[in-house]
């Protein structure tokens, strides 16, 4: 394997295992690490890893600083020469400072390794939109990946969960550009044998009433994986 390839699996295995690759990237390495041993290497190294991080921080981090932390990681492993396979159970003074100084700058969160038990997969035919969405029902998560599809620069995509007859659970309004991690109430996550997932068209910002009151797109039924 050349250092190119190896740099650009460290990179993947590390953002999968901080839950910030894209959809269509996270389901190209699950169908990779199924056979590929060199790869699971790298990516049981990353958990331990960035499980370091988790341990040293408050609870979430944004993408786009999971990345500078990363690129550091293997900006560093480069400088010693370590290999992938090599790499356990290291503690690295880098490390506990970079996460002193950026919780004292941004005060965030970080995240914990998202395991999804539960998905479902959302599809509007006449608008051309797909979505997945999974439940992580240890940390009371969902992700929501889009696959395809636009929405009208005046209109967002609301997502609703409904728990057997209870009234909608707004989840929030959808980005179609971008996977998305949120928590949601334990309640719903609870009840996810009767859970259904709903996607409505709402005027921009989402629906103002609490309620659906936009058109409905599409219905999804969530199943275990």
């Amino acid at each position: 394997m050349n250092n190119d390839k190896k740099h650009k699996d460290s990179l993947l295995a590390a953002e999968y295992a901080a839950g910030i690759l894209s959809a269509s990237d996270a389901q190209e390495f699950e169908r990779r690490l199924s056979t590929d041993s060199a790869l699971t290497g790298e990516y049981e190294y990353w958990v331990e890893r960035l499980g370091e991080l988790s341990s040293q921080s408050p609870e979430s981090m944004s993408p786009t600083v999971w990345r500078a932390l990363i690129r550091k990681a293997i900006e560093d492993d480069d400088k010693v020469n370590v290999l992938p396979r090599t790499r356990f159970k290291k503690r690295f003074t880098w490390l506990a400072l970079m996460v002193f100084f950026i919780t004292c700058a941004i005060w965030l969160v970080s995240p914990t390794q998202f395991k999804a038990k539960y998905q479902t997969q959302i599809v509007a035919i006449e608008e051309g939109i797909k979505l997945n969405v999974q439940f992580d029902d240890v940390t009371d998560r969902i992700r929501i990946s889009p696959i395809e599809g636009r929405i009208a620069d005046n209109k967002d995509l609301e997502l609703w969960a409904i728990v057997g007859r209870d009234e909608p659970v707004s989840l929030g309004v959808t980005d179609l550009s971008e996977t998305q991690i949120k928590a949601i109430d334990p309640a719903i996550v609870n009840s996810i044998s009767v859970l259904r997932v709903i996607i409505t068209e709402e005027a921009k910002g989402g629906s103002r009433s609490g309620v659906p009151s936009g058109e409905l797109m599409a219905v999804g039924y969530v199943q275990p994986r």
